[in-house]
């Protein structure tokens, strides 16, 4: 979405959760400053035990002083925004001039009040809801994206934290954890093989 490159700075909202914990690695791979957020203290360390070079909690906002204090009040060039409603309008604060916000979640409810003219009196912002069936949407596109993962995490650059393990009977439990805003990382279900 965002085509960082060397040099470029983004913000990574959520960056304990599973898919957070994915971008700040590739981030750091590509040569981005990466700048976190995290709802507790203990998140914002796994953020950075992962590659990123500041964590802050969203602390009601405050995220965006932080990250306008570490980049000399530029912004940073592209916000990945998980959370949604909560810290959407933060977010255009903390992006620079003309730089890109991509809201691919809402865990915390949809803003549905915005007015585009606050995209231009922010910065003249852009901002894209990206779906997954768009950009994964032939065969050759899913392969050439899979083959890059896999290659980055058997060179040891990606790598996946698996939270724990649970059955068909346990499901509930990481249900729970996820509603809870516990879960950190990625859980596996094992389905029982002898089921068919």
């Amino acid at each position: 979405m965002a085509r960082l490159n060397a040099g470029d700075s983004c913000l990574i909202h959520a960056a304990s959760g599973s898919i957070g914990q994915l971008l700040v690695q590739m981030a750091r791979r590509l040569g981005a400053q990466v700048f976190t957020t995290g709802s507790t203290a203990e998140k914002c360390t796994i953020a950075l035990q992962r590659g990123a070079h500041q964590a802050f909690t969203y602390d009601e906002g405050r995220f965006a002083e932080c990250v306008l204090d570490a980049t000399g009040g530029q912004g940073v060039d592209v916000v990945f925004d998980s959370v949604g409603k909560a810290t959407l309008r933060d977010s255009f604060r903390a992006c620079r001039t003309r730089g890109l916000i991509v809201n691919y979640g809402n865990v915390s409810g949809s803003l549905t009040d915005l007015d585009p003219i606050e995209l231009g009196e922010a910065g003249s912002l852009f901002l894209t809801r990206p779906r997954l069936a768009d950009h994964m949407a032939d065969g050759p596109t899913v392969q050439r994206r899979a083959n890059a993962v896999f290659a980055a995490m058997l060179e040891g650059s990606l790598s996946v934290a698996i939270e724990g393990h649970y059955t068909l009977e346990t499901v509930q439990q990481v249900h729970e954890r996820i509603e809870a805003r516990q879960q950190i990382g990625k859980a596996v279900l094992w389905v029982d093989r002898d089921l068919h």
